[in-house]
């Protein structure tokens, strides 16, 4: 009630102010009247104070019910006064059914009501008082009761009419206010109004259509949102159905799907690109835009002219660099930034690179020369430094080298008497070959008569064991199949080492195509375009180590069942040479007495093998000597003059004399040869998954936690939130699980395996602070911390480590490992091999 109340105050405030006028307009008539029939004073004294105060109430509380009945007030008080001063003329009493008729406009019965009452009281009052004979007028004619009864008639009926037509205004003038008051929230934005459509009044129609309305911006309020979250997720694609919305609205829905469908159309346009541009193709060029939209070809363009200029200044570096020409230079003034910064390094680069080569050349000349007084001085960092110190090294072991050789040509003369000196002794040794010959002889006849003893025991033996034959013919048989078995058996194994070979093989090829691609992608930078296609090499030859793997498992169970065979057949064989063993025993005393004659043999021939032995030793012996004097007796001489006449060709400290001979000479490095057989540095662990052993696949382990990088990178890109407080623990994933279960009492005692578990926690916390700041939207900020050196990609490379040491550690003695030999060179720096 009071909210239909309220629609309607703005009227009846209005209204007010219309029937404040009309009372003084009133008032006005009733001075008038009184001025005729001479009674101003009383007009005057009752009608004003009858203006002044609704006046008051109606300033103070506009619309309210108050006023509406201070007005009807106001308007009877002003008639009755028009009657008391007209002396009760009829016509006078004309004006309060007028008035009851103005009360109509308020559109409330409740007023109509009160001025009625007030009217019928003041003709019952006024006609009892003069009926008294006072002064006080109702009737002209006088008082009279019927009279009154007949106004109070009509006033009813008048009152009756007038109360049915303010209830049906008061309804219409809500139903007006509604409707206005809906047009105006709808016109506002408003679209929560509720709409009582179920009232039977005649204006349900208007109602609605204005739900109709309301219903329908509503409905495209809705679907447009929908379309701008789903745009705020990344589905850019998604549009408004235009089909469920009639008239204009469609036509507003198909219009804002053509305008995000071109705005759509120019980022996917930048994106694909852009994405040729990162690929390196820069054959495309982004279409011309109109209006606004041009700056985004202008930015696209721009991105095109500084890569191609960024490329084209370190091809031309990269192509004068191939040809040995370190003269040219980059214009890293034409650019700004990161890309100034770059052809400014590579400049610093070529102008060390010019520098250092400008030395070493100077120097290798000079060595070329003979002249060994010449040294880089000038400093330098780095790899050049090294080169510097280790080219300074060499000129400088060259003199204490050469000073050597000039002080052991003197010397030389004495090796040649200690040659002699060797023939004297090979002299010697031949007398003491003969000697030892001789006693072969002695012993050799010896031998012989207890050879003879010998046979005829062996006759006897040879009849009782052909007793024993017949039985050892089975375990004979028995044992041929075992043979057969354990043949089968080493070719299997034969097969296996050939697979070893093979992954061994490509293990070694998979570690240089890795150096290989790690020098290409630093040597690249961004591009990067070699690094792709030694990726690609590597994916094929780890395909192949496992393709391999799975035929040495296979082979190996072959083999575990032909062991199983072979045991059958061996216990078959057991129970056969038991019988054999029954039969032997009888052997056994005949075959004490050929033991005993075998003790001489032995002894015999020991002495044979042993005098054979020297004799064999000191031929081979003689002949080298023999080989190298006379090799060395022919040309020490003539060597020792060639050595003299080329050191004294060399330049030492500015005249041909050996500098002091207590600078002390320092290890020659490796030759060329050698430098090219040094090993590689392989480190291959990955020759089976570790899993049957212990519960679980570190290699798998170790390829999960590779791939949280393109996890959280994707998430980057999908705008998804993660679960932080999961990814943060070290004890959720398949490898926290087994680390804090069943792997604790096992391997703690292990040094590997403390390691693995306070890396592996160190990079779920890194992992979880991505994750925090993806779900906080800072995205830029997760994709810094994904890049190269921060602590992310440390982490995740620290804990790619421990998972290897810890697998070395726990994987079983059977798996064929491959020996890490002592490391030479690195290539790249832990971030790269991890990337890679």
């Amino acid at each position: 009630m009071n909210d239909q109340e309220d629609l309607l105050k703005p009227i009846r405030t209005k209204v007010d102010g219309v029937m404040m006028i009309t009372v003084v307009t009133v008032f006005l008539v009733t001075v008038v009247v009184g001025l005729v029939y001479d009674g101003i004073v009383f007009s005057l004294a009752v009608g004003l104070p009858a203006v002044v105060i609704p006046f008051l109430i109606w300033r103070s509380t506009p619309g309210t019910l108050i006023s509406r009945l201070a007005m009807a007030s106001a308007f009877v008080i002003q008639i009755a006064i028009q009657i008391q001063v007209s002396h009760g003329l009829i016509e006078i009493h004309f004006g309060l059914f007028v008035v009851l008729a103005f009360l109509l406009a308020y559109r409330d019965w409740r007023p109509i009501i009160f001025a009625t009452g007030l009217v019928a009281v003041h003709h019952l009052a006024c006609n009892y008082l003069q009926s008294m004979q006072l002064d006080v007028w109702v009737f002209r004619n006088g008082p009279n009761f019927g009279v009154v009864l007949l106004h109070a008639a009509y006033l009813v009926f008048e009152a009756v009419i007038l109360v049915f037509l303010a209830v049906q205004l008061r309804i219409e003038g809500i139903e007006s206010a509604t409707v206005a008051f809906l047009a105006n929230r709808i016109g506002n934005g408003d679209l929560s109004s509720k709409i009582d459509t179920g009232r039977n009044n005649g204006t349900e129609g208007t109602l609605q259509s204005m739900k109709a309305m309301q219903d329908s911006i509503n409905s495209f309020v809705v679907a447009q949102g929908v379309m701008a979250q789903k745009h705020a997720e990344g589905w850019i694609h998604e549009q408004i159905d235009a089909a469920q919305f009639p008239g204009t609205y469609g036509k507003m829905a198909k219009e804002i799907n053509e305008l995000v469908a071109s705005h759509v159309a120019v980022k996917m346009q930048v994106v694909d690109i852009v994405s040729q541009y990162a690929r390196g193709d820069f054959s495309r060029d982004m279409d011309r835009l109109p209006g606004d939209k041009a700056k985004v070809t202008a930015a696209v363009d721009a991105v095109k002219t500084a890569l191609l200029g960024i490329n084209n200044e370190i091809k031309t570096l990269a192509e004068a660099g191939a040809k040995g020409d370190f003269s040219c230079r980059a214009h890293a003034d034409n650019y700004e930034f990161l890309f100034k910064d770059i052809l400014t390094d590579l400049n610093t680069l070529i102008e060390t690179c010019d520098s250092g080569f400008s030395d070493i050349e100077r120097v290798a000349k000079a060595l070329a020369q003979g002249d060994l007084t010449q040294t880089i001085s000038q400093n330098y960092p780095g790899a050049f430094g090294q080169v510097k110190e280790a080219v300074n090294e060499t000129v400088e072991n060259l003199k204490n080298t050469i000073g050597g050789i000039r002080d052991s040509v003197d010397t030389i003369s004495n090796a040649a008497k200690e040659i002699a000196a060797g023939n004297n002794d090979l002299s010697h040794r031949t007398e003491e070959q003969a000697a030892s010959l001789e006693e072969t002889a002695a012993s050799m006849e010896e031998l012989t008569s207890t050879v003879q003893q010998n046979s005829e025991n062996a006759k006897h033996a040879s009849r009782l064991a052909v007793s024993a034959s017949d039985i050892a013919g089975r375990g004979v048989n028995a044992v041929s199949e075992v043979v057969t078995t354990m043949e089968g058996i080493n070719q299997a194994s034969s097969k296996i080492v050939d697979i070893i070979s093979v992954i061994d093989s490509i293990a070694f090829q998979t570690n240089i195509l890795a150096l290989n691609a790690a020098v290409e992608a630093a040597r690249a930078g961004e591009q990067g375009r070699g690094f792709a296609v030694v990726a690609v090499e590597v994916r094929n030859l780890a395909q192949r180590a496992s393709a391999a793997a799975g035929e040495i498992k296979n082979l190996i169970g072959d083999s575990v069942e032909r062991v199983e065979d072979g045991s059958k057949l061996v216990a078959q064989a057991g129970k056969t040479m038991q019988e054999i063993v029954s039969s032997i025993r009888s052997v056994t005393t005949i075959m004490s007495e050929i033991s005993a004659a075998s003790v001489e043999q032995t002894s015999g021939i020991e002495q044979v093998n042993q005098a054979i032995t020297q004799m064999d030793d000191v031929t081979q012996q003689n002949a080298a000597l023999v080989e190298q004097a006379a090799a060395a007796s022919e040309s020490l001489e003539e060597q020792t003059e060639h050595l003299s006449a080329a050191v004294a060709s060399f330049k030492l400290h500015g005249s041909s004399q050996v500098a002091d001979n207590s600078v002390k000479t320092k290890s020659v490095a490796y030759s060329q040869a050698d430098r090219k057989s040094a090993p590689v540095k392989i480190e291959t662990y990955k020759n089976a998954p570790v899993s049957d052993e212990v519960g679980i696949d570190l290699d798998k382990a170790l390829e999960q936690h590779s791939e949280w990088k393109v996890k959280l990178r994707a998430a980057i890109s999908k705008r998804q939130e993660m679960d932080v407080a999961t990814i943060s623990k070290d004890d959720c994933c398949e490898l926290g699980k087994w680390l804090h279960g069943g792997a604790k009492p096992q391997l703690s005692h292990k040094p590997s395996y403390s390691e693995c578990v306070s890396k592996h926690a160190a990079f779920h916390i890194e992992a979880g602070r991505v994750a925090a700041m993806i779900n906080a939207k800072k995205f830029s900020e997760a994709e810094t911390m994904l890049g190269t050196g921060s602590p992310f990609v440390s982490a995740s490379t620290t804990v790619g480590v421990a998972i290897m040491r810890l697998k070395k550690d726990v994987k079983s003695p059977s798996s064929t490992a491959v020996v890490k030999p002592k490391s030479q060179v690195t290539t790249a720096n832990a971030d790269e091999w991890e990337e890679f």
